[in-house]
């Protein structure tokens, strides 16, 4: 009797120890495999961001090498004296809000008479920003005509008078993509009357005007707000 345990003991030992080097065996070829798949993940994925970071190289490259835009070499988009939503070079102004993310803000876009220190035109947007799931916002774009290069200027400068509170300006650009990069601004308490002069280096955004797409002023704070924008120029 004991001899027939001690052989079925043995057996069952047998087979739990085969067992577990099997289980290990399994467990160590998927692991190896699942750690295979994932080397080649990387591989693959640490090949495609190189392929992209290469490619974004080359586009600055052609990009840097362009010539800066015929009316742009002082720097001036526009001033609005003649009351138009005209610039000096590119597209010049038109009316652009967050209706195409599938928001219900609204906004219009117009150049009026009177400008910053008695300038004779500037450009007035009046507007109001819902509340969106998504990007919110209503204001005027600039197009330039397509990525263009202003690398040569570290400012851009705008004076603005309207609606107290917090506004905002955006640039696009070939580096920064869609999402590109904001600034706010803020208009004192004390009226709408009082221009304000705003100024930002390009530095402090991790920007430059390099494939230069677009220009946003306008606000992305829920409400109704009017702005009055005059002397838009890069430095």
């Amino acid at each position: 009797m004991q001899a027939s345990i001690q052989a079925n003991y043995g057996k069952w030992l047998f087979g739990a120890l085969l067992g577990g080097m099997l289980s290990t065996m399994t467990i160590g070829f998927l692991k190896a495999r699942r750690d295979g798949v994932e080397q080649g993940k990387y591989v693959a994925e640490s090949e495609e961001a190189r392929r992209l970071s290469d490619t974004r190289h080359a586009e600055l490259k052609v990009l840097r090498e362009l010539p800066i835009p015929v009316g742009a070499e002082s720097g001036w988009v526009s001033n609005f004296d003649d009351r138009q939503l005209s610039s000096r070079f590119g597209m010049g102004w038109k009316l652009f809000t967050d209706e195409g993310f599938g928001g219900r803000s609204s906004a219009s876009v117009t150049a009026v008479a009177g400008g910053a220190g008695g300038s004779a035109g500037a450009m007035r947007i009046l507007g109001r920003v819902e509340d969106n799931r998504g990007p919110r916002f209503a204001g005027a774009s600039f197009d330039p005509g397509g990525p263009v290069n202003l690398s040569r200027f570290g400012t851009i400068e705008l004076r603005v008078r309207g609606t107290p509170g917090r506004h905002l300006l955006m640039l696009f650009t070939a580096s920064t993509g869609p999402a590109g990069v904001k600034s706010m601004f803020e208009l004192p308490e004390q009226g709408t009357g009082q221009w304000t002069q705003v100024s930002v280096e390009l530095a402090d955004l991790g920007v430059e005007a390099l494939g230069l797409v677009s220009v946003f002023v306008g606000a992305d704070e829920v409400g109704a707000f009017e702005l009055f924008v005059d002397d838009v120029r890069f430095r």
